[in-house]
């Protein structure tokens, strides 16, 4: 198990002296030389992303943030618009935090940024997927179907009252039809709160987006969740405010008549 013959130089007439390594002595420079290749790809995959993410090009970002060097994990490629922002913005706030505009984002917080933006992206899905369902149920389904809709976690509608529901279903295809026009190309958009962010999600093609589509016209085609809890919330009041005249007749019949003075 001996190694390969090296040779220094000693300090005094410049002799050239031999001398041996031991085969486990090989293997552990070996392994050191890989973990420093390793750290030094490391920080230069690291760097591309930072520059990457200062030009604000999120296809060139996708491509360092899928650099094997970058040892990055759940980096899924249909969100690559979206870490674009997040990481812009997480990269902005240590700036501000440290007071140095040069700052950049280190491993951790990268990855910190793509699981923060995967978790903002799946709850887009939902919140997407359940205001389609409920525009598609105001035309097909029945008030029942519709307030199992309108009642899901994922699109987070407040006020909804079951005694409503006919009101609801009724309203609301009222709100649709006048979004109505042959022209639609199937863009929906949709405002997650508190985070800010908007996602675009076509009807038809099923593509995503986090970017406002070409043409995009808010006006026409199926309500947005704003919209379907302003109707709710009117719907809700009206209601409420017709119990509280119901619960209170009594009582105003008495106050008036003795205004009256009929007692």
């Amino acid at each position: 198990g001996w190694g390969k013959i090296r040779s220094s130089i000693s300090q005094s007439g410049r002799k050239f002296i031999p001398f041996f390594k031991t085969k486990e002595e090989e293997e552990v420079d070996l392994a050191m030389l890989d973990f420093y290749d390793a750290k030094l790809n490391l920080l230069s995959a690291l760097s591309r992303i930072n520059e990457a993410i200062d030009i604000g090009d999120p296809v060139a970002l996708l491509a360092c943030l899928e650099l094997p060097a970058a040892k990055l994990t759940n980096v899924r490629p249909k969100n690559y618009e979206l870490y674009g922002i997040v990481l812009k913005i997480n990269k902005k706030e240590k700036a501000e935090r440290l007071g140095d505009e040069n700052a950049e984002l280190w491993h951790e917080e990268i990855q910190d940024g793509i699981d923060k933006a995967n978790t903002i992206a799946e709850d887009a899905e939902k919140l997407a997927l359940g205001i389609i369902a409920i525009n598609e149920t105001v035309e097909t389904g029945d008030s029942s179907d519709l307030m199992v809709k309108l009642k899901s976690k994922a699109v987070g509608l407040r006020s909804v009252t079951p005694e409503c529901a006919t009101s609801y279903q009724e309203q609301l295809k009222i709100a649709k039809a006048k979004k109505h026009d042959p022209a639609w190309d199937g863009w929906t958009e949709h405002k997650l709160y508190p985070v800010g962010y908007v996602y675009y999600m076509n009807y038809f093609t099923k593509e995503s987006r986090w970017s406002t589509p070409e043409g995009f016209r808010p006006e026409i085609g199926f309500l947005n969740r704003e919209e379907i809890q302003d109707i709710i919330s009117k719907v809700t009041s009206d209601y409420d405010r017709e119990l509280f005249l119901k619960a209170n007749e009594p009582a105003a019949v008495k106050i008036q008549a003795n205004w009256k003075g009929y007692i």
